[in-house]
């Protein structure tokens, strides 16, 4: 019940002022913003659906639980001023495994430099990240980062491993069932850590991309570094009921999670309240 004497009470009303002036406000203020987003919204119209909306400052808590339910993608609430430095970082497969053993007979191709000096600039332009991936064939994983290191030693570009293409001296791609034990990622990471001490890099994100328990032996046993973040990310295809079933048992709680969505590959694609309710909540999404 609302006391009108309230309304005569001076002090009352000095203490309240704040707060009941932003509340008169709010409706010409929500009217403005309306207006002032027309423009904007229609310069982006032609583009295609966002893979995620992220809400940053004081109240994107309070948007995320007002939108999240009609949203088609997932929303992410990040209450800091200013956007979390995962924010829309592109994935480019530096390394890409062949049906063929080409040349040197390692079955893989590595992308030209100035095919990852344009998804770089382009990175760079609205201010995300890079992430290599690497699949490796039959070719070392240390062989490859080593060919990348022109680009390890940039501050913006972290580094992906995919086990499913590294099958072995004598596997096939697409044939052989691939696969990395945690010593060999623990050894990654140790390089890359390496090289982020000897240039004072900021700390790397290291994915490892999983789908079936085969894909990392020892997963337990992977060691996180304070240079390099280790994430394991879940990217089987199949329905909303395999893919949290797989991934709640492929997830390692010490270690960082991650989970892919792949839009024509998914039966169906799942919505963003379900994402978000994965346990472990993922710590990154990819989008494919």
């Amino acid at each position: 019940m609302f006391d009108d004497s309230w309304l005569e009470d001076r002090q009352a009303l000095r203490r309240a002022d704040g707060g009941l002036r932003r509340l008169a406000e709010a409706g010409a203020r929500l009217r403005r913003e309306i207006g002032e987003a027309e423009e904007p919204l229609r310069q982006m119209s032609h583009l295609d659906r966002p893979r995620a909306v992220i809400a940053a400052g004081s109240e994107a808590r309070f948007l995320r639980a007002m939108l999240e339910p009609v949203c088609p993608v997932p929303f992410v609430a990040w209450p800091a001023h200013g956007l979390p430095g995962w924010v829309g970082a592109l994935d480019l497969v530096a390394v890409f495994a062949t049906a063929g053993g080409g040349p040197d007979g390692l079955y893989r191709t590595r992308q030209d430099d100035e095919v990852i000096r344009i998804y770089l600039d382009q990175a760079r332009a609205v201010g995300a990240r890079l992430i290599l991936d690497i699949q490796p064939g039959r070719a070392r994983l240390r062989d490859e980062l080593r060919e990348l290191r022109e680009w390890v030693v940039q501050p913006d570009v972290d580094i992906a491993i995919d086990p499913e293409w590294n099958v072995g001296q004598r596997g096939v791609p697409g044939r052989t069932a691939g696969k990395v034990s945690a010593r060999k990622v623990n050894r990654l990471a140790q390089r890359i850590a390496r090289t982020v001490r000897a240039n004072d890099l900021p700390p790397k994100l290291l994915v490892v991309h999983q789908f079936r328990k085969g894909s990392v032996r020892g997963r337990t046993r992977i060691k996180q570094r304070p240079q390099v973040q280790t994430l394991l990310n879940f990217d089987g295809i199949g329905s909303p009921a395999a893919k949290r079933a797989g991934y709640a048992a492929l997830s390692v709680p010490r270690l960082f999670d991650g989970f892919s969505l792949f839009y024509r590959r998914d039966a169906p694609l799942m919505k963003a309240s379900s994402v978000l309710a994965l346990v472990p909540e993922p710590d990154f999404l990819l989008y494919q």
